[in-house]
């Protein structure tokens, strides 16, 4: 299993998609990178969302518009309250161990591989 996080897609697309392709083990051309990583950057998306995703108009009010929202991480925080974030916090440090609740925060460019965590 390959865990692959938001924030680390949107820190260097083109790194995570070349990991991710080594990982399934699928070859890729030099020359198509450019093109690939412009197809699956967060605006490419949002903006063709609606073809790439028609079930979503089903599934929220404006459809993709609002699946493709912000392209930012975290931003759950934003809205919830600080007894919310309390009561997030503890059952975090009372489930998941350091390096995992580190990882789902922030990706492994904030916390490395997963597979190497010592915990």
């Amino acid at each position: 299993m390959l865990l692959v996080h938001y924030a680390d897609l949107s820190s260097d697309l083109l790194a995570e998609m070349r990991r991710i392709a080594g990982f399934l083990g699928v070859g890729i051309e030099e020359h198509l990178w450019p093109s690939l990583v412009q197809a699956a950057g967060f605006e490419a998306m949002r903006t063709a969302g609606d073809e790439l995703m028609p079930f979503t108009k089903a599934m929220f009010t404006d459809g993709s518009r609002r699946f493709f929202n912000k392209g930012g991480n975290g931003r759950w925080r934003e809205v919830l309250t600080e007894d919310d974030l309390a009561l997030y916090d503890a059952r975090v440090r009372e489930t998941l161990t350091p390096g995992l609740a580190s990882w789902l925060e922030g990706g492994r460019r904030r916390t490395g591989d997963p597979q190497s965590a010592p915990d």
